[in-house]
């Protein structure tokens, strides 16, 4: 008898095993299986726990054939997998649905004395079945079907998967961006690299989107040899994830550094397929990925604020146009490309005598602040030596305001909800 296996189909938190006895396909158990068996033929249900209750590998906890016996048994019983079987007029498919709403966690397989056919494969699954058996007299099947479904389950003892959903080691993409030039944008993406890199926190990449007039390169010192903007020509198939990596740069404060361009290009010279393929490799290498963004709705910057986890608008406060300007930023990319959660805005060159406040730029945005950077002159002494401020020193006031935000930002990570970022002080 052959398995119809529906992989991907309510996958439950069923808890690994670990040691103590094997069942027939190798598959080490370190307690008895708990198993519901749900049929209107008494008389088969007698026969599969005969069957199974041989193996000290299952426990059948009851067999049941009436709807309301069941859900109330699922809920008593917490049972590890259900199998139900399709006898003539049993409704098979409202029993697995109602185990399924009754305890998720539950493995459901079916058991069935038809032919297995595209229309059984599509209700089971809708129904959250994981395997369809056809009915034998041994029984052996539904045996071979648990073992094959724990093996499955077995992944999440795996490096993979431990990494995958450990919010401590989630790759995050940090956009830096808004509505027009000359906020300082370049400044707050390079030193909050720089802060979240002195945190040790994981591997940080400052990516300068610009393809015309970057700076990252003059604040961070640089003069590189080779950019991204060489790979423009290339299609897809030929880009690959350590083609795009020989392009980064080690910088001495921890940092590393993907440049677009050091000079002007098309603004077009960038695809969004290129883009995309650098996000992948930056997020399979880097913690978190700091993007200064030019001010431009391109497909570069597109790609990037859909890919992003959190978005900070840079503004100042000096005047309401540029406040305005961010609002309207907001308005375009939320929600088509940024979820509003993720949008925060970051105050630059604050001074007492600005015309906006802090509360007033979160009314008017309904964006938390995440930063309130002050006026430093420190910042452009810093710019001009190519050394950012953060790694000068970080007594200076913009210094200590956006070594908070870093603190901020490696906070939110640490968890995979998506909380507006905010000031602690």
């Amino acid at each position: 008898m052959g398995i119809l296996c529906l992989e991907g189909v309510n996958t439950p938190p069923f808890p690994p095993y670990q040691g103590g006895e094997r069942g027939a396909a190798g598959c080490a158990l370190e307690k008895p299986t708990a198993l519901l068996l749900v049929t209107g033929d008494a008389d088969l249900g007698q026969r599969v726990r005969r069957a199974l209750s041989r193996e000290e590998l299952y426990n059948v906890v009851a067999v049941v054939g009436d709807p309301l016996e069941a859900v109330q048994m699922a809920l008593a019983t917490l049972p590890d997998v259900a199998v139900i079987a399709d006898c003539a007029g049993f409704p098979w498919a409202d029993m697995c649905n109602i185990v399924r709403l009754a305890c998720p966690s539950c493995w459901m397989i079916l058991l069935t004395t038809q032919a297995a056919d595209r229309c059984i494969a599509d209700t089971a699954m809708m129904v959250g079945v994981r395997q369809v058996i056809p009915l034998s007299d041994d029984f052996t099947d539904i045996e071979r079907a648990i073992e094959k479904l724990q093996s499955l389950e077995n992944a999440r003892d795996t490096e993979e998967y431990l990494r995958a959903t450990d919010p401590q080691m989630f790759p995050r993409v940090v956009a830096i961006s808004g509505a027009k030039g000359g906020v300082g944008k370049t400044t707050i993406a390079v030193n909050l690299a720089v802060a979240l890199a002195a945190k040790n926190v994981g591997k940080v990449v400052v990516w300068d989107a610009y393809s015309q007039f970057g700076d990252v390169a003059n604040i961070m010192g640089l003069s590189p040899i080779r950019v991204l903007a060489e790979l423009a020509d290339l299609k897809g198939e030929d880009v690959d994830e350590s083609l795009i990596l020989n392009y980064v740069i080690h910088h001495d404060s921890g940092t590393d550094v993907l440049l677009t361009s050091v000079k002007p290009v098309r603004l077009d010279l960038l695809s969004a397929e290129l883009t995309a393929h650098v996000i992948h490799a930056l997020r399979r290498k880097y913690r978190f990925i700091v993007v200064d963004v030019p001010p431009i709705l391109d497909a570069v910057s597109r790609t990037i604020f859909a890919d992003c986890w959190r978005l900070l608008i840079i503004t100042t406060l000096k005047d309401v146009t540029s406040l305005s300007d961010a609002m309207k930023l907001i308005e375009v990319l939320e929600p088509e490309y940024v979820k509003g959660g993720a949008i925060g805005v970051v105050a630059n060159r604050v001074v007492k005598g600005d015309a906006m406040k802090e509360g007033e730029v979160e009314s008017l945005t309904g964006k938390k602040v995440a930063a309130m950077v002050p006026e430093d002159p420190g910042v452009g002494q810093a710019n001009n030596l190519g050394k950012p401020i953060c790694l000068a020193t970080t007594s200076s006031p913009a210094a200590k305001a956006i070594l908070a935000l870093g603190d901020s930002v490696i906070r939110s990570a640490s968890s995979f909800a998506v909380d507006p970022l905010g000031r602690s002080d």
